[in-house]
């Protein structure tokens, strides 16, 4: 997942709706909270973009912002997506100008781009997510 701190709790919420698939043995996230005291984590957040079968990018005015996603996940994340090696997924979490930036080609999750933070109800919108993520992996 590449997500700005902000939306920490966006990315939980998101992370408990993608429970049965973790218990299934469907995916296995992951995110920075998962690194450990002492590890480099540059060159880990940069080799889980290497390795992801695919890239959850969780958008907002945060995201858009954070020079770090910029530089270094987006670009991986693109390039990756260019050569065919993973699928990039945008979600929009929170209302934001993302049309012209690099991502705005591929469909953004939940269904029409709508914002999660504007559905009535967010766990309709995750649930539109989780079932985004589960139509790729069929």
């Amino acid at each position: 997942f590449s997500y700005s701190q902000h939306d920490r709790a966006h990315l939980d919420a998101f992370l408990t709706h993608l429970s049965a698939l973790r218990r299934n043995g469907k995916i296995q996230p992951w995110d920075d909270k998962q690194l450990k005291g002492g590890e480099e984590w540059d060159e880990t957040i940069k080799q889980q973009l290497a390795e992801a079968d695919i890239i959850v990018l969780l958008l907002s005015p945060n995201f858009i912002a954070t020079d770090y996603i910029w530089d270094v996940e987006i670009k991986a994340a693109m390039e990756r997506h260019a050569r065919g090696d993973v699928r990039v997924v945008p979600v929009v979490v929170r209302p934001c100008d993302w049309k012209d930036l690099s991502f705005s080609k591929l469909n953004a999750l939940p269904s029409k781009a709508k914002p999660v933070v504007d559905y009535a109800n967010a766990d309709t919108a995750w649930l539109e997510v989780v079932n985004g993520i589960k139509a790729i992996l069929d």
